[in-house]
């Protein structure tokens, strides 16, 4: 990805943070949050608590290296898909271009679990099979490794479309997937969008409302 990339991304989130006009008092956790992109440095800048937890220890490393600035931020080692809060712990849950290499339904879940009612999912950038096409043509890695990886997960993706069943965990996303998996959760999907916004390939973008009425979901 280009630094280009994720300062659009930083945009975007910044576009929602306006849209629901977002106070600055809020408890937000950052799920995957790498090695402290762009949109995560807004969110430390701008909300008064942050929590950032990803499975990549070195990504980790360099995340912490960067949010020092941050008296508010706090940088933790975790699994998307059991995460190491309490039940209704954060008004705001960002999970940014990952779940794709997740347990979907657990990491959404969890996501949930951990939101108090009326608080906000926001889960965008949620790569589609576009960009496995996109690699072929821009490959990040060796040619070989790129190509043999994207047609893995792209049939990958096609198996579990088709029949639920899949290869190995990666596959990419669905618009109907996503808002199946979210809805099932007990919250008010605000908005799903599969569009090319930040990104010359379409990714899906949602929001979510976990209701007040949705219990523990583990």
């Amino acid at each position: 990805m280009t630094p280009e990339f994720f300062n659009n991304e930083k945009v975007h989130i910044q576009s929602l943070i306006d849209k629901y006009q977002l106070n600055k008092d809020l408890h937000v956790l950052d799920i995957g949050c790498s090695d402290f992109k762009p949109y995560s440095e807004l969110a430390a800048s701008y909300f008064s608590h942050y929590t950032g937890v990803d499975i990549d220890e070195k990504a980790l490393d360099t995340a912490r290296n960067k949010s020092r600035q941050y008296h508010n931020a706090i940088i933790k080692s975790g699994s998307a898909e059991k995460l190491e809060f309490k039940d209704n712990s954060f008004d705001l849950v960002v999970f940014n271009n990952a779940v794709a290499y997740t347990d979907k339904h657990k990491s959404y879940a969890e996501a949930i679990r951990v939101l108090k009612p009326n608080g906000l999912l926001i889960s965008c950038f949620n790569n589609t099979i576009e960009y496995s096409f996109y690699k072929l043509f821009h490959p990040m890695k060796p040619f070989l490794v790129e190509w043999g990886h994207t047609f893995v997960v792209i049939i990958n993706t096609w198996l579990y479309a088709i029949c639920s069943c899949k290869i190995f965990r990666t596959t990419f996303n669905t618009r109907k997937e996503l808002e199946t998996i979210v809805r099932s959760l007990g919250t008010d999907l605000k908005e799903i969008e599969a569009e090319k916004t930040t990104h010359p390939y379409r990714v899906i973008n949602l929001v979510a409302e976990k209701s007040k009425f949705s219990g523990t979901l583990r």
